[in-house]
């Protein structure tokens, strides 16, 4: 065999002109990932319960969502966390392999069965189901270079225009705000309830009833009577929107007329909705969110979409405002690829 190629060295030379060329073809259709991912996928369930203490939470909330875990395919463990700060999350890890989305609707179906257990008001805050993890890939710092905005007006500004667009990126799993919208504070006074003869529930259930968006329908909408001239959108009572009007808010009507309002036995201010969360970015008020990686998702591609997103947003900042990436973890990652290719360069060389 090897006389034959010594004798015709031109065949032997296309012939390895043609696998070489063979060769760099191929290596555009080799598979990039040869095995599955050894990281388990992870769905998170995150419940909000606000006012409650950590204890409270566990026993309300986190354990009922627990005990509802039941009859999932392919379930390894699960850990669960209870904050002072009102908010569970329950963590499920599936075997490796299994398929995020079907692992993300075994777990709605079993919390289904888990909501009408649940406080009312944790109902009302609404329970979420995500295909992530608990570690975040990106940590992102948001600072008012000129001092023009506080730490509160940046949260807002963060929580209202920046999560959402941020949460909808391919491959982003979860955000956690550090920071929180505005909202109306309500500050009970106990001694003024005491003297009305009223609870925090009477105050509670007041507002419920007053502060709501009515729909009232049309007048002269169809059907109608025969020559009907007018049709006209009724609009009523809206949601409040400032201290002014949650002050007004009627408590009671006494037998002599007179009323008992919120701004009677409580401060009405707007506020922050918690102030869980204290953020400086080199000594100045920040606020951030944190990125968590959805389950079978790249890593790099994920990061570098969400500094993407956030370049496109950066455009429409309030002047002065301006992020930071203050923790990322795809530094790493980037240095283990190029060592590999450095390494099979080597090899080939």
């Amino acid at each position: 065999m090897a006389n034959f190629f010594i004798d015709r060295p031109i065949f032997a030379w296309v012939l390895a002109i043609l696998l070489c060329l063979t060769g760099t073809l191929a290596i555009f259709s080799l598979p990039v990932e040869q095995y599955p991912d050894l990281a388990p996928p992870n769905v998170r369930v995150t419940a909000n319960y606000p006012g409650a203490s950590a204890q409270t939470l566990e026993n309300t909330v986190t354990q009922v969502i627990e005990q509802n875990m039941t009859g999932l395919d392919n379930l390894m463990y699960m850990s669960s966390q209870s904050s002072g700060t009102g908010q569970a999350s329950v963590t499920l890890s599936f075997k490796a392999g299994t398929d995020p989305d079907e692992a993300v609707q075994q777990v709605q179906n079993q919390l289904q069965s888990a909501m009408r257990k649940l406080p009312q008001a944790v109902q009302n805050q609404g329970v979420t189901v995500r295909k992530t993890g608990d570690t975040n890939i990106l940590t992102i710092a948001f600072v008012s270079t000129d001092g023009s905005m506080d730490k509160q007006d940046i949260a807002d500004y963060v929580a209202s225009n920046i999560q959402d667009p941020l949460s909808r990126v391919n491959g982003v799993g979860d955000i956690d705000a550090y920071g929180s919208q505005y909202s109306m504070r309500i500050w009970l006074d106990p001694a003024k309830l005491n003297s009305f003869q009223m609870t925090a529930k009477d105050v509670t259930d007041a507002i419920e009833s007053q502060n709501a968006q009515i729909a009232v329908g049309q007048l002269g909408g169809t059907p109608s009577v025969d020559k009907q001239a007018l049709n006209a959108t009724i609009n009523a009572q809206s949601l409040l929107q400032t201290p002014e009007q949650f002050r007004d808010i009627t408590l009671r009507v006494n037998q002599d007329g007179s009323e008992v309002r919120l701004g009677d036995v409580a401060t009405v201010e707007m506020g922050a909705e918690k102030y869980d969360y204290l953020s400086r970015f080199n000594g100045k008020p920040a606020s951030g969110l944190g990125v968590k990686l959805a389950s079978g998702a790249n890593e790099m591609a994920t990061a570098e979409l969400v500094l993407n997103r956030l370049d496109e947003l950066a455009q429409y900042f309030p002047h002065g405002l301006e992020y930071k990436v203050a923790y990322e973890t795809t530094s790493f990652v980037k240095a283990s690829i190029e060592d590999v290719v450095k390494t099979l360069l080597e090899a080939i060389a």
